[in-house]
Parts: structure tokens; C-alpha cells; sequence
């Protein structure tokens, strides 16, 4: 009797099965790592607006012109809203916005956090807030200024 090699209908479509399994794996692993990466993405451009918005707002207190100063940057930050965007110019999905709060700085209890709100202390708390992804995604920088 004479033997005939090759696969037989049955092996065919199980190692089809199986390669079948293994492509929807390798494909479904790329694009959680496609959204991975653009999230990443997505937060390192936040960060750098928000870095961009906390450097104005240092500058505007820096500043020796009219309108500059401490105090102005506060008015600036908290009633005219001068700092905050939607959207960002050039950027459609990101919302910027900035508030500013008067803290104590209480040193005698150690390591102050800057949190407990105190008007006319010549310091205070600036945080800019960017959001993206219709608020889904937020990214927050805080700094310090102070009234020297």
C-alpha cells in the first residue's frame, strides 16, 4: 500500500484556528499599545502647556511695566482669568485653566503644603490645571509665588 503524506482537512483548519488566535492577539496588543502611546503623548504636550501657562504668569509678576507686579498677577489669575484658554490656540482639545490662592506659610509645623488660605500673606499658590479629551484626562502644575 502506498502511503500518502500531506495534512488532512482536520489539521488544516485547526492550525488555521490556531494562527487565526495568535494574529487577533498580536493585533489586539498593538493597539492597546498604539492608545497607550498617544496618551502618552497627549500628557507630555499637557504638561508643557502647563508649564508654558505657570512661565507667563511668573514673568507678569517678574515684569517692570505697568500691570505687572504681585498683586496685578493675582487679579490677573483670579478675576480677569487672564491665563485661562478654551481651547488652546492651535491645540482645539485642551482646556487650560489657572486659579490662585493666597496661603500662609506656616513653618512652624515642618513641611508646609502651602494649602491653608491666608489673604494678604504675600504668598500664594498658583495652579494650572490642563484637561483634555473633553475633561476625561487632567493634568495639574502647582507652583508658589511669592510678593518679594
Amino acid at each position: 500500500m502506498k502511503r500518502v503524506r500531506g495534512f488532512s482537512l482536520i489539521e488544516s483548519t485547526l492550525s488555521m484556528l490556531i494562527i487565526g488566535a495568535g494574529f487577533i492577539g498580536i493585533v489586539t496588543a498593538f493597539q492597546g499599545s498604539t492608545q497607550t502611546s498617544l496618551l502618552s503623548d497627549q500628557t507630555i504636550l499637557a504638561s508643557n502647556l502647563a508649564a508654558e501657562t505657570l512661565e507667563k504668569i511668573l514673568a507678569q509678576r517678574d515684569c517692570n511695566q505697568s500691570g505687572c507686579g504681585y498683586a496685578s498677577t493675582l487679579t490677573s489669575i483670579n478675576t480677569t482669568h487672564t491665563y485661562n484658554y478654551n481651547p488652546v490656540t492651535g491645540f482645539s482639545g485642551y482646556v487650560i485653566t489657572s486659579t490662585a490662592l493666597e496661603v500662609d506659610p506656616n513653618i512652624s509645623t515642618g513641611t508646609d503644603q502651602f494649602l491653608t488660605a491666608n489673604p494678604g500673606s504675600g504668598y500664594a499658590r498658583v495652579t494650572v490645571q490642563v484637561s483634555w479629551n473633553n475633561g476625561a484626562n487632567t493634568i495639574s502644575l502647582v507652583g508658589l509665588i511669592a510678593n518679594y
